[in-house]
C-alpha cells in the first residue's frame, strides 16, 4: 500500500527517510490558519489539524495510508506560532530560557478501512540562557520556522536541562517511534 505524508515539512520528510519508510510527501489541501481559529482545547485542536491534513488528500489517494501530523508549543497558557525571523527566534528563546514549556504533537493515519490517532505531550525545561548564548545557538542551527525556535535534532538538545516525553522523536515534529509501532501492529498483515 502506498504511504503518503500529508506535509511539506522538510523535518518530517527527513524523519521518515531516517527510519527507512518508503513514502511520498504531498502538501495537504486545506487552510491550516483558518482551522487554528477554532475554540477547542489545544490537544483536540492539534489532533484535528493532523486529521484535516491527512483527510484533505483522501479523495486524491483513496487507496493509500495517509499520515497527518501537527505540533503546537504552549507556554504560559498561550499557543505560540513558529518564528519567521532571527529577531523572532531570539525573542522566543528569551521567553523560554530557564522555563518549562509544552510541545503537543499529533499523529493521524487515514486509510479507507482504518483510522488511528495519537497525541504526544512533551514537557521541556530550558536551561537559563543569556542573550549571547541565544545568539550563538541561533547562528549554529538557524531555527527559523521551528516550533520553539530550536532544532532539537541538531544542537537544540544542548539547550535543555530536562525533557519528559513518551516519544522524543515527536519533538522534531513526527512521533516516529509511535508511527513505526502503529504501522507494524495496526496496519501490518493484509490490505489496509
Amino acid at each position: 500500500m502506498q504511504l503518503i505524508l500529508a506535509s511539506s515539512s522538510i523535518h518530517r520528510k527527513k524523519q521518515l527517510k531516517e527510519i527507512g519508510i518508503e513514502f511520498s510527501a504531498v502538501p495537504p489541501l486545506f487552510d491550516e490558519d483558518q482551522e487554528k481559529t477554532k475554540d477547542l482545547p489545544w490537544p483536540e485542536l492539534c489532533l484535528l489539524l493532523a486529521q484535516k491534513k491527512a483527510e484533505s488528500l483522501k479523495t486524491k489517494y483513496p487507496n493509500a495510508a495517509i499520515i497527518g501530523s501537527d505540533q503546537m508549543l504552549i507556554f504560559e497558557n498561550q499557543m505560540y506560532n513558529k518564528p519567521k525571523s532571527i529577531k523572532e527566534a531570539h525573542e522566543r528563546l528569551s521567553q523560554l530560557q530557564g522555563q518549562t514549556h509544552t510541545l503537543i504533537t499529533s499523529l493521524y493515519i487515514w486509510t479507507a478501512k482504518k483510522k488511528f490517532s495519537h497525541l504526544d505531550t512533551t514537557h521541556l525545561t530550558m536551561k537559563p540562557l543569556n542573550s549571547d548564548e541565544i545568539d550563538e545557538y541561533i547562528r549554529l542551527d538557524q531555527p527559523i520556522g521551528c516550533a520553539g525556535a530550536y532544532k532539537y535534532e541538531l544542537n537544540g538538545k544542548s539547550l535543555f536541562q530536562k525533557v519528559a516525553s513518551q516519544d522524543k522523536t515527536s519533538i522534531i515534529g513526527l512521533p516516529t517511534l509511535t508511527l513505526q509501532k502503529i504501522l507494524s501492529s495496526e496496519f501490518n498483515q493484509g490490505p489496509l
